[in-house]
């Protein structure tokens, strides 16, 4: 479970119509834009780089789509999704996924921000609408090859880094849903290839056994989301299915298109390319003529594409227990924590009784140093100022009060002064009980000696209080 800030307030600059600084992040370049959002480059006021994406929650919750669960309508929008990935990335800390940092969510501003980890050595592949496929990132390309597949070498390093975030993400009951080269990120120098998964907008989390909406008891999917061409067959059936196998046919898909640079089915029409996937076989024998890759590899994918699911990998920890030559063996993968929601909620508690208590330390510490800043001004100690007690509504000295005189043994008693603790009080005819006086002798220690309390006349008799009154 990763830490992520949350913000209610967003101080926003703007230059004309373009966005120039949120908070601490001065925004920079574009990296990115989707159909909702736009991805930023920025950075903090400590030079700390990172990646901003902003949406429009007006324009989000217009975009509304009707699903019927059992014999009810459900209404959700392009808004809900977006709290559903915030919610997902919240849960997820892995090197091999992108982190969330912050989330910047002001009720006076219609933009949300999303403030991730950057990764900026680009997508493992970018789509050309042009020619309809994908051309490899310079890092990973075939020398001397078309520029659109990379070698098989750099295909395998990339596999191993996505199953080894896959295998995460499973293990966490999360399903990707759209596991596609363009949310693939490179990163790291140009001498060490590392992936990170990135996108979780259509991402699933099965937190219980009793789904509402998108999944049943089983772990099983009823709605398809994702991009077309990485459809698993059974997705387009009218039953539910298996979400970690169609992951693993995404994987497949992913595999091809880094061999070939090609998609192995589309079509402008989607109704067209759906037909295709469902009923069309996939055309292996072009990676071995045209592209010349080895048996080994072309094994793999033929494993992680078959159409049937039954006899398809069940999840990433699967493929990785094939023990696949091509593949070759796979270091110890990062194990989540499996927390409990009475842990998750402990959790909490103990997050918010430390903050508290933070605050309050920090408070008494500026008290200490304004304090300290004061004695350093006036040059003196502080004098704490003299108490004065209060009974009865009547405020007196501590001056004022009987003083106990110590008479050393053998003196004589002087005759004008007698001390009270050798004198019997007499109570006046309007009081009814004694209270014990405090004497105050900073030098000298306590001693006490009973006064008088009255009553005033007229009012009803008490009875004597336990409570010390102090005088």
């Amino acid at each position: 479970m990763s830490i992520v800030l949350e913000t209610s307030s967003a101080a926003v600059e703007e230059d004309g119509t373009e966005l120039v600084r949120v908070n601490q992040y001065t925004l920079q370049g574009k990296l990115g834009e989707g159909a909702y959002g736009v991805v930023l480059e920025c950075e903090d006021d400590k030079h700390n780089k990172f990646a901003i994406k902003y949406v429009s929650k007006s324009l989000l919750k217009r975009q509304k789509e009707y699903t019927k669960v059992g014999r009810k309508m459900t209404v959700t929008t392009a808004f809900d999704d977006v709290k559903k990935e915030i919610a997902v990335m919240k849960k997820l800390s892995h090197p091999k996924l992108v982190q969330l940092i912050e989330v910047i969510d002001d009720p006076d501003n219609d933009k949300l921000f999303m403030v991730m980890e950057l990764v900026n050595g680009g997508q493992v592949m970018e789509w050309n609408k042009d020619t309809k496929g994908f051309t490899s990132n310079p890092r990973l390309a075939k020398p001397g090859g078309t520029g659109h597949e990379m070698t098989e070498e750099n295909a395998k390093l990339v596999v191993r880094e996505v199953i080894k975030g896959l295998d995460y993400l499973h293990k966490s009951r999360v399903v990707h849903r759209d596991l596609k080269p363009q949310n693939l990120l490179l990163t790291g120098d140009r001498d060490q290839i590392c992936v990170k998964i990135a996108d979780f907008g259509v991402s699933h989390m099965f937190e219980s056994l009793e789904q509402t909406g998108e999944g049943n008891e089983a772990d099983k999917l009823t709605k398809v989301k994702g991009t077309y061409p990485f459809y698993a067959p059974e997705c387009l059936e009218p039953t539910a299915f298996d979400g970690y196998k169609a992951d693993i046919w995404a994987l497949g898909i992913n595999l091809y298109c880094f061999l070939s640079g090609k998609l192995p089915f589309y079509d402008d029409v989607p109704p067209t390319m759906f037909d295709m996937i469902t009923n069309n076989p996939v055309d292996f024998g072009i990676l071995i003529n045209e592209f010349g890759c080895s048996n080994e590899v072309v094994a793999l994918a033929r494993r992680l594409l078959d159409k049937n699911p039954e006899t398809r990998p069940g999840n990433a920890r699967a493929v990785i227990d094939m023990n696949d030559p091509w593949l070759g063996e796979f270091s110890a993968a990062f194990t989540p924590i499996d927390l409990d929601l009475y842990t998750v909620a402990s959790l909490k508690i103990f997050a918010q009784k430390w903050r508290r208590r933070a605050a309050s330390n920090a408070m008494k510490r500026k008290e200490d140093e304004l304090r300290k800043s004061m004695l350093s001004e006036h040059g003196s100690p502080a004098v704490s100022p003299k108490p004065s007690f209060e009974r009865l509504g009547e405020v007196r000295a501590a001056s004022d009060l009987p003083k106990v005189i110590d008479i050393p043994q053998g003196s004589p008693k002087p005759e004008t002064s007698t001390s009270p603790v050798d004198v019997k009080p007499q109570l006046p005819a309007n009081c009814t009980q004694m209270v014990p006086a405090v004497i105050d002798a900073p030098s000298t220690p306590v001693k006490t000696a009973l006064r008088p309390v009255a009553t005033p006349a007229g009012s009803p008799q008490k009875r004597p209080s336990k409570a010390c009154v102090i005088s």
